[in-house]
């Protein structure tokens, strides 16, 4: 256990340092950017970007978990692990090719998807690429993370950032190209860096002859995983489909605009993610006779998760209103009501990445697929309802609605076939307590010192409790 937690706080520490300073960029230039669009055309671009993240699912395959998988099922021979990276890639490459030669033939042959990017060919290709490049990238950076190379890892990925983050000062301010140049500097950005990184792993890839059983393994690994991926998006993108039918495309610019601030919780997620699922598939293929000790590392990671999301969501919320209107143009103000309420989602969304990542181990995948798809049924009804009714406000508590339920299935689910028992209470109670008082502080008309006594209090009470009860373990990083 001490082991691992001095790894896993390492790797944490390292990528938080490289994920903030790359998500930072883009936070930064975001006031820029609601200057520019207006929600109208803010609408636009996501709806694009909703295109994009579909492409990249297909195109993707599963092949990022299966590569993960399998490096792992063959650590003692550097060769095979070659080819592993390798048939993923040339996988990627060719389903990407299918892909592109299907959807050109849909855009030939149907009038109505040529209408969707105004019949302008050049921006469906632009659009096409992006997702690919951004897959094949992707999974560049998950060999980055599954050989332990964080460092490396944060470098190609603050130059991404910091390449997308010139290309749009370029497109947009010297070129205005408005909407075509937004996706221009991601085309460019991801073009670039794709070329370096992969020039850089090169050694790491095999053209010697191919294993057909391994490429049918690759393959039968990943395939069922794209149904729950597929499902995760679905989930995530539902409400703005509803907005946009149901509403008009200026409250989906305000959305997502709430959307892109709420990226600053998914900092954290993501982290989480970097910084877990390596350790997760060494344990998946070495670990199997540490039972106990494997489940207290889900235990304390749950913890620590949880602790850490409370006190980072009640911030986000003091400081909501300060943010969304010194960050961003008068016409998306609104949305400092509404990008705490999207945090939640994405939260809830990371912890079932933690939990349901244990039936890795049981090999019992498909119960992440049955359980998005059945959450997805009840996140359309609910949307369904609730978005006609309360306007955004019920597509954002429809969303987290979904998710918490999403949430307490898996949890049922990971009990039953693994046997791990959670601290639910724990979970349950500071989740619970914490939406209250983000509810409080973002609607109640009280007076704000109220609310940031209120919030710290929480933060103090919160933090001497977990401190007093994980002491050891929490600070074993600190040790020597």
């Amino acid at each position: 256990m001490f082991n691992f937690l001095q790894n896993f706080y390492k790797s944490f520490y390292i990528y938080a340092i490289g994920i903030i300073s790359s998500n930072f960029l883009i936070l930064l230039i975001l006031p820029y950017l609601t200057k520019v669009f207006n929600p109208d055309q803010f609408a636009i671009i996501e709806i694009y970007t909703i295109l994009i993240t579909l492409i990249m699912i297909i195109t993707n395959f599963g092949l990022g978990d299966a590569q993960s998988f399998y490096y792992y099922k063959y650590k003692e021979n550097s060769f095979k692990q070659k080819q592993v990276i390798s048939k993923s890639f040339i996988l990627r490459l060719l389903i990407t090719i299918i892909t592109l030669i299907i959807l050109s033939l849909i855009y030939i042959t149907i009038d109505s998807f040529k209408k969707f990017f105004n019949y302008n060919f050049t921006l469906f290709v632009t659009i096409f690429l992006i997702a690919s490049l951004t897959g094949i990238f992707n999974q560049g950076l998950i060999v980055l993370n599954i050989k332990f190379y964080q460092w490396k890892f944060n470098i190609f990925n603050i130059l991404k950032t910091f390449l997308i983050f010139a290309f749009l000062i370029f497109f947009l301010y010297f070129n205005n190209l408005s909407i075509n140049g937004y996706f221009y500097s991601y085309f460019y950005s991801y073009l670039l860096v794709t070329i370096i990184l992969w020039f850089y792993l090169q050694q790491n890839l095999s053209l010697k002859p191919i294993d057909n059983n391994l490429f049918k393994k690759i393959i039968f690994y990943g395939f069922p995983l794209i149904f729950t991926q597929l499902s995760w998006y679905l989930m995530s993108v539902i409400d703005r489909i509803f907005i946009y039918y149901y509403l008009d495309k200026t409250s989906l610019g305000i959305y997502a605009i709430a959307g892109k601030f709420a990226l600053i919780i998914n900092l954290i997620i993501e982290i989480f993610n970097r910084a877990w699922l390596p350790f997760l598939m060494k344990e998946v293929n070495e670990l199997r006779n540490t039972n106990k000790e494997s489940k207290a590392i889900f235990v304390l990671i749950a913890k620590i998760y949880t602790f850490i999301t409370c006190i980072v969501i009640i911030i986000l919320s003091l400081l909501s209103e300060f943010i969304i209107t010194n960050f961003s143009n008068y016409l998306y103000h609104e949305a400092k009501y509404i990008f705490p309420l999207l945090s939640w989602y994405l939260i809830f969304y990371g912890f079932f990445n933690i939990i349901s990542s244990s039936m890795w181990i049981e090999k019992k995948t498909y119960y992440t697929t049955i359980v998005m798809f059945l959450t997805l049924i009840l996140n359309i009804l609910l949307n369904f309802y609730f978005v006609p009714e309360y306007g955004v406000y019920g597509a954002a508590f429809s969303t987290i609605a979904s998710y918490s339920i999403l949430l307490v299935i898996t949890l049922i689910i990971v009990r039953n076939i693994k046997n791990i028992i959670f601290p639910y209470i724990f979970i349950s109670f500071n989740y619970l307590l914490v939406f209250i008082i983000s509810i409080t502080i973002l609607y109640l008309q009280i007076d704000i010192l109220i609310k940031i006594l209120l919030s710290f209090l929480y933060i103090i009470l919160s933090s001497m409790y977990f401190i007093n009860n994980n002491y050891k373990l929490f600070f074993v990083r600190f040790k020597n």
